[in-house]
């Protein structure tokens, strides 16, 4: 405590908070100064270096010495050929030479040419035709005894509806074999009548050139509304 009139002496207290706060400010330097260090505040940008880029460009190339200009080739003067027309001499007719008419020769033995006649064909044998004509008509005989045998559906009557069918079957001894249906009339009931005709048809004996053999027709069966 110091009296008045007298200057105040500091105390060693005080000296030594004088002393911390120095000592507290120089640390708090010292984190910031390390801290900006290692953010790199502090840290200088190294200097930017200009490169000079040489480009090499290849030297021009002298140009090529020009040729003189060739002469002008001679010019050739036209030789004119003067042609000797020589007088044209006329020539005496010749008299007409009369063409000697052409007396026709008798032909003589060792002038004449043989012409070769063709063969005649043999004629057809009788039995092959013969077998023909019975084939034929036995195929007539069947058509006749299925179109007779056939029964024309009412149904088809009364809706009057016409066509024809063509069946397939084969034939052995007056027995028929399953048919079936090569040209359909278009309505079913007509083609279901000319199968049924086909197995109730009474068929006439085979010639005897067909018997005990399997023959295979073709026949139309005709569907007309004034049968």
């Amino acid at each position: 405590m110091s009296h008045s009139g007298e200057l105040a002496v500091p105390s060693r207290q005080d000296d030594l908070k004088a002393l911390f706060y120095a000592l507290g400010l120089e640390v708090v330097l010292l984190v910031v100064l390390w801290v900006a260090h290692m953010l790199g505040f502090l840290q200088e940008e190294p200097p930017v270096r200009e490169v000079a880029v040489l480009q090499l460009t290849e030297a021009p190339t002298p140009p090529a010495p020009l040729e003189p200009p060739a002469p002008p080739p001679p010019k050739v003067q036209p030789v004119v050929h003067h042609e000797k027309v020589m007088p044209v001499v006329p020539q005496p007719q010749q008299p007409e030479v009369q063409p000697t008419p052409v007396v026709p020769t008798e032909p003589t033995p060792f002038s004449e040419k043989k012409v070769q006649t063709p063969p005649t064909p043999p004629a057809p044998s009788v039995q092959s035709s013969q077998k023909v004509d019975e084939l034929t008509e036995y195929a007539a005989r069947v058509r006749s005894a299925v179109q007779s045998a056939l029964q024309y559906p009412e149904a088809a009557r009364e809706m009057q509806f016409v066509g024809r069918t063509r069946v397939e079957f084969t034939l052995t001894d007056g027995h028929p074999g399953q048919a079936r249906i090569v040209a359909s009339s278009g309505v079913n009931m007509l083609d279901r009548a000319a199968v049924r005709a086909v197995s109730n048809a009474d068929y006439p004996a085979p010639p005897t050139t067909l018997q005990s053999k399997t023959k295979v027709f073709q026949i139309w069966v005709e569907f007309n509304l004034g049968q």
